[in-house]
């Protein structure tokens, strides 16, 4: 896969609230031309990672890259 292929990237996305760790060190990379799924449990993340790899809230720690663009990032 040539670099240039990845739209999205996910680097160790981590969301805490409050005591609980709801996505912890996830990385994932998205390529033109493919199709992908999260699956998993009720209270399993899915939705928190939607929401940060949309933009709709920051990650606590990690960052998202959307087209090579540094999009969302945080360090606390």
């Amino acid at each position: 896969m040539n670099p240039t292929d990845i739209l999205l990237r996910g680097r160790e996305i981590t969301r805490r609230w409050g005591g609980l760790v709801a996505l912890d060190k996830v990385s994932l990379e998205l390529a033109r031309g493919t199709v992908h799924a999260v699956i998993g449990t009720n209270g399993a993340g899915k939705s928190t990672l939607i929401n940060i790899l949309s933009g709709e809230f920051p990650p606590s720690s990690g960052a998202v890259e959307l087209l090579r663009s540094e999009e969302h990032t945080s360090e606390l």
